[in-house]
């Protein structure tokens, strides 16, 4: 019989994870440490020539997420909401994930004839149609913020988001959410943030 909740180590609110802790602060201790080593190490290889698959959110979480998690670079197979939004129902998440990918691959095939505002629109809405769907369990966040580093990368730009606070990233992400979980999310949260931070001058030295 399937497990209610599968990522769950059974009888506690505790995500099931390789290094066994069974306290969500020390859990959340060793994340942290584990994830944010993968992350510089994925930003300084966005300094050779990107990989073809850089773009693939699922080879993105697996790099950040494998020590941590054995679910690590799968999509979730469990319904998820945060307070009053319900993400996409978890039976879309492939069909409308390949549509994102998509979409990625189009603008960096693009990006050569667009301006700095175009480019920043079509972040954006490649980001609020990510975070709707929020493709996995955890980690959604840092993966999305990996994703748009790749990009700029790929364009030939460099995105520097230190300008721009957690709260308001959290609350374009929740600004951009639609009603229902089958509608379309909002781009425009996510414009002036990623407008600000795409540096218009071209190639990162």
């Amino acid at each position: 019989m399937r497990r209610a909740t599968p990522y769950l180590i059974p009888g506690t609110t505790v995500l099931d994870n390789r290094f066994g802790a069974t306290d969500p602060q020390v859990l959340a201790d060793l994340e942290s440490v584990a994830t944010a080593g993968r992350m510089v190490r994925w930003l300084l290889g966005l300094r050779r020539p990107t990989r073809d698959d850089a773009l693939d959110v699922r080879v993105i979480h697996h790099h950040l997420f494998s020590d941590v998690y054995a679910w690590a670079g799968i999509y979730r197979t469990t319904e998820l909401r945060r307070g009053e939004h319900g993400f996409a129902w978890q039976s879309t998440i492939a069909a409308r994930m390949t549509h994102v990918h998509q979409s990625a691959r189009e603008v960096v095939t693009a990006c050569a004839d667009h301006d700095q505002a175009r480019l920043a629109y079509e972040f954006a809405r490649i980001y609020a149609d990510y975070n709707q769907i929020h493709p996995f369990r955890e980690g959604n966040g840092r993966v999305g913020a990996l994703l748009l580093y790749t990009l700029a990368k790929s364009c030939g730009r460099r995105l520097d988001l230190t300008g721009t606070t957690r709260s308001q990233w959290y609350s374009a992400a929740a600004d951009s959410m639609p009603f229902r979980r089958d509608g379309q999310a909002s781009h425009r949260p996510f414009l002036y943030l990623l407008g600000t931070a795409l540096d218009a001058e071209g190639p990162a030295h």
